[in-house]
């Protein structure tokens, strides 16, 4: 397995030599002693491995959800919030989660505890 391991990053570095050098495959096989069939079957190993990673990235990106981000409002303090309650200047967060779901947000709350509880509301449909 070592060994294994060993002859990747060889040929890692011989293709990133390669690429930087800008000669052509035959060239730069010759100039290094290479022979261009071997170095032509580990650029195309690395092709197929980039493509598959690609591939697993966006099938595993299509599945987790977006975020999803709503408006917020700000009001002075002593004005009328968006439900039309007074605010009294407490220091609340009003967060609205939907026509039903509203939650007053004291100042210095715990953040890990409304954490817990906003994974709990998304998780009920």
């Amino acid at each position: 397995m070592a060994e294994r391991d060993d002859r990747a990053r060889y040929w890692a570095e011989v293709i990133r030599q390669f690429q930087d050098s800008g000669l052509s495959r035959v060239e730069f096989c010759r100039r290094q002693g290479i022979r261009p069939k071997s170095l032509g079957n580990w650029l195309h190993k690395r092709a197929f491995r980039q493509r598959v990673e690609q591939v697993w990235a966006e099938q595993t990106t299509a599945v987790e959800p977006k975020p999803r981000f709503l408006p917020v409002v700000t009001t002075p303090t002593g004005s009328t919030s968006p439900n039309g309650s007074q605010r009294d200047g407490s220091g609340t967060i009003d967060l609205i989660l939907g026509p039903k779901r509203r939650l007053a947000i004291p100042t210095g709350f715990d953040a890990e505890t409304l954490h817990r509880l906003l994974d709990l509301l998304e998780a009920r449909p």
